[in-house]
């Protein structure tokens, strides 16, 4: 934050409907315009609100960037949130996460987000250090989390649940990738569900058998 900027208020609590009108206007803004050309007041008058309740919930504009790249992956791997009591058969529990995370991979916005972190990330290292950061390694740490869970509870034996996590996520995304990178066509739901079941299979007997 420059000497310009307002310091965040503190004390008054912080509205989640206001926090969300924030992201999303955030993420339509980056995705249509370049990061530069992208401005807190424009955020600000799109989303509804004042810059000083945006500065109340983002400290910057980068961390408000961060956070609307990672709207996405919160929803993905919420399902693995050990506060959640129940999480149902490990195997539905990895395929749903695994579909989920191959569909987000593929979301056009997310797409376009990222493309911004890559043409930034020359002149801006800090960009794709803070999404390493605070959206993949937190992600994978807390799928990491769910896995040591299961393991603790004797469903699987794993060496490091954190590898296992790497693991698993790298191999759902599979080819699925390059056809991002490479700018074709999204795969389908009857392509994804069953490539997903089966890498959920393949790691399970592995785990299983450790």
């Amino acid at each position: 934050m420059s000497p310009a900027d307002p310091a965040p208020r503190s004390g008054r609590p912080k509205s989640p409907a206001k926090r969300d009108a924030i992201i999303t206007a955030a993420r339509h803004r980056f995705t249509q315009e370049s990061y530069d050309r992208v401005s807190l007041d424009l955020i600000a008058a799109d989303a509804g609100v004042s810059k000083v309740t945006i500065y109340s919930h983002f400290p910057n504009k980068e961390a408000l960037f961060i956070a609307a790249v990672s709207a996405g992956c919160e929803d993905v791997f919420g399902r693995v949130d050990l506060n959640t009591p129940d999480h149902g058969p490990i195997e539905e529990v990895l395929f749903q996460l695994g579909c989920d995370f191959v569909a987000m991979i593929f979301d056009p916005e997310v797409e376009r987000l990222h493309a911004v972190i890559l043409s930034e990330g020359p002149h801006r290292p800090e960009l794709p250090q803070m999404f390493y950061d605070t959206v993949v390694r937190r992600s994978t740490e807390l799928f990491a989390a769910y896995l040591q869970l299961q393991a603790d509870r004797g469903v699987i034996a794993i060496d490091d649940s954190y590898i296992a996590a790497v693991q698993f996520l790298a191999m759902v995304q599979g080819e699925f990738r390059y056809r991002i990178e490479l700018g074709l066509p999204a795969a389908r739901r009857e392509e994804t569900e069953p490539y997903v079941r089966g890498c959920v299979a393949t790691l399970l007997k592995a785990w299983r058998r450790a």
